[in-house]
């Protein structure tokens, strides 16, 4: 009897990581919603969080439409209370400028 075996190298899935949130493919570890494209007024159809690193930032995804157009901006921000603020330099693992 013949046996094979594979190694499989241990590697980070980019798709599931817990700190950078995808909107398109519903991944929002650090929490999230949609709303549908075009439901709301103000044209916001959604959000989308990474888990939180260390010094609490994280990045955040805001979905919406603007023009006629689907559009994602994704940034790193930070919680003053229940308002988001720009995070400082060096945040989200230092991947912020």
């Amino acid at each position: 009897m013949l046996s094979i075996g594979f190694a499989v190298p241990a590697v980070a899935d980019p798709y599931h990581d817990p700190y950078h949130p995808d909107y398109v493919r519903g991944w929002c570890p650090g929490g999230g919603t949609n709303q549908g494209v075009g439901v709301s007024y103000s044209n916001l159809t959604g959000w989308c969080n990474g888990v939180q690193y260390p010094d609490g930032t994280f990045w955040h995804q805001t979905a919406y439409t603007a023009f006629g157009r689907f559009r994602i901006d994704t940034a790193c921000k930070t919680r003053e209370g229940v308002f988001l603020q720009p995070a400082p330099s060096g945040g989200c693992g230092g991947e912020w400028p």
